[in-house]
């Protein structure tokens, strides 16, 4: 069974958003799982310069794939992508789903991990989503994330 993920952040700031994005792809690179990152451009070309200038001495090898002849780079453990087109041509174990379409497009065994602000018009689509997989036979598991203590 295919494992589902929904993690909805407390707030809605891009800057709580990213970091909480790359704090779980380190996880999973760090327990051996490798992962693809699906979003708009705008955001994988901040998540590539995010891993690339982490504070931590954790080193991610990873590459934002941006077309065709950029392929050979899918053997890193971690790869982002911005083109839908990519995701059938990459075999990882996770792929966490930023974009915005809110369709379902993992395959195969992969586990699915989508991350969620208070943006009404996200919460509004991954609620959506969050039924369609239901629908679909899925276990969605959802964790909401509390609030950092001030």
């Amino acid at each position: 069974m295919v494992n589902v993920e929904f993690f909805i952040l407390p707030g809605q700031t891009e800057a709580a958003y990213l970091q909480f994005t790359v704090q779980q792809i380190k996880k999973y690179y760090e327990t051996g799982r490798s992962v693809v990152v699906y979003a708009d451009r705008e955001l994988c070309q901040k998540l590539d310069q995010l891993l690339w200038f982490d504070q931590s001495d954790i080193f991610i090898p990873h590459f934002y794939i941006t077309n065709e002849t950029e392929l050979e780079y899918d053997r890193l453990p971690v790869v982002l992508v911005s083109e839908i087109g990519f995701l059938d041509i990459t075999e990882k174990d996770v792929m966490v789903d930023l974009s915005e379409d809110m369709s379902c497009h993992f395959k195969g065994g992969r586990a699915l991990v989508k991350i969620v602000d208070q943006e009404p018009r996200k919460l509004n689509a991954s609620r959506v989503l969050y039924k369609q997989l239901q629908h679909q036979g899925y276990q969605v598991n959802v964790h909401k994330i509390e609030p950092l203590p001030s």
